[in-house]
């Protein structure tokens, strides 16, 4: 994969570990699909057809096989969290010490592939299983008892990037990229019918409005309310890294203008969120012969964006359960942040591996994963890095 100016090597890895998403052996062109358009409206628009009833499925009995390696992990809090191992979906209630196998029992595929998931709370899951011979059609499955039963519904998208607003329990958006294309939906019904909200395309970089979409761009879509989204990404229609608004809830955006630091290599941006209406925050790469990380955040809703001091990092190992309490992994350390990444001091233990990536919770709790030749192991802290335990592993 390369981009003009703005492609280092680091880049390439990490959005591999957080964002790649499987693709279907057979595709249409995207010229071939017949979608319908979303009116900027705040009032509920069309679906993009209409649904059958929901499927109501029972999960089948606890499985005690092989849990890892997770291709998605979420820790919702000091007991409970979500993982996804290919087309699984495991589910612990005990800090991650044991796993349930709580796969809806009609969901499998005859293909490779993996599940997109999404994991709001200790109860609710989705998880969307893409079609095997379309990008635009998948089976959504959903849950709010953690995984006793489960409802499907047919998905006009196979592999997505679901999110909420912080504030919002009814509107669900699901991001859908691919190399030229970019799309935005919306449910306000739990997933039973979705609406088209935005797509752009490789060529659209010039219509007023859209979002830049190169053969090679990479982005990330938050909602900070109903209303007002924010995308952030780095894309060769624009010749680096960008931030754009829409206060249409995703219809039509405006660029926001940065100002970044000096970096030869370019830019690379992950992990865009809003902790709530006011609070947000996303991460940057750049830098030459030695990467640093820093963190572009907004205290006022996105009206302005400041950008922190850099330190060294490495990897997707950026975790941050709240506002101020942030943890990285430099390559050598694991640094903790109690100002919102402000400030970094040094954790009072590394975990016992150099860790791929880290999900907390809260300031106290949280897994750090490590996949290597040797297997794939999930240590946890209860202390705040104080100790950690191994919970899991799996041989190669």
């Amino acid at each position: 994969m390369f981009m003009r100016k703005i492609l280092f090597p680091l880049a390439l890895v990490v959005w591999m570990v957080c964002a790649c998403a499987p693709q279907p052996t057979a595709m249409p062109s995207v010229q071939e699909q017949v979608l319908v358009t979303a009116s900027p409206s705040p009032s509920p628009a069309p679906t993009l057809s209409p649904a059958p009833s929901p499927t109501e499925t029972t999960a089948p009995v606890p499985s005690t096989g092989q849990i890892l390696p997770f291709t998605q992990i979420t820790r919702v809090d000091a007991l409970h969290g979500w993982g996804v191992r290919d087309t699984r979906i495991l589910r612990t209630t005990d800090g991650g010490h044991t796993w349930q196998d709580v796969t809806p029992a009609d969901l499998h595929s005859e293909m490779t592939v993996t599940l997109s998931g999404y994991f709001p709370s200790a109860d609710e899951a989705w998880a969307c299983l893409p079609s095997p011979e379309r990008y635009d059609a998948g089976t959504l499955f959903t849950t709010r008892d953690g995984g006793q039963t489960w409802q499907s519904a047919p998905a006009p998208f196979g592999w997505a990037n679901f999110f909420r607003a912080p504030e919002s329990s009814q509107t669900v958006w699901a991001q859908v990229s691919m190399q030229g294309l970019v799309e935005l939906h919306r449910t306000r019904d739990g997933g039973q019918t979705w609406e088209l909200v935005m797509r752009s395309t490789a060529g659209d970089e010039d219509t007023p409005g859209r979002l830049p979409v190169g053969m090679h761009t990479q982005w990330q879509i938050a909602a900070r309310d109903e209303q007002t989204l924010w995308a952030v990404g780095i894309s060769p229609a624009v010749d680096g890294l960008y931030l754009y608004r829409s206060d249409d809830s995703g219809v039509r955006w405006e660029r926001h203008l940065l100002d970044l630091p000096e970096s030869p290599s370019g830019f690379y941006a992950e992990g865009l969120r809003f902790f709530d209406s006011q609070t947000g925050a996303f991460s940057i790469f750049y830098g030459g012969e030695a990467y640093q990380r820093a963190f572009f955040i907004t205290r006022d809703g996105g009206t302005s964006w400041q950008l922190t001091p850099g330190i060294p990092a490495v990897g997707n190992t950026w975790t941050a359960p709240d506002a101020l309490h942030w943890w990285v992994w430099d390559g050598t350390s694991l640094r903790v942040s109690q100002d919102g990444g402000w400030t970094w001091q040094t954790a009072p233990a590394n975990p016992p591996e150099a860790p791929a990536f880290l999900v907390f919770s809260d300031a106290l709790t949280g897994w750090a994963v490590q996949y290597d030749e040797k297997g794939h192991r999930l240590f946890g802290t209860t202390d705040g890095a104080q100790t950690w335990k191994l919970l899991a592993e799996d041989a190669p």
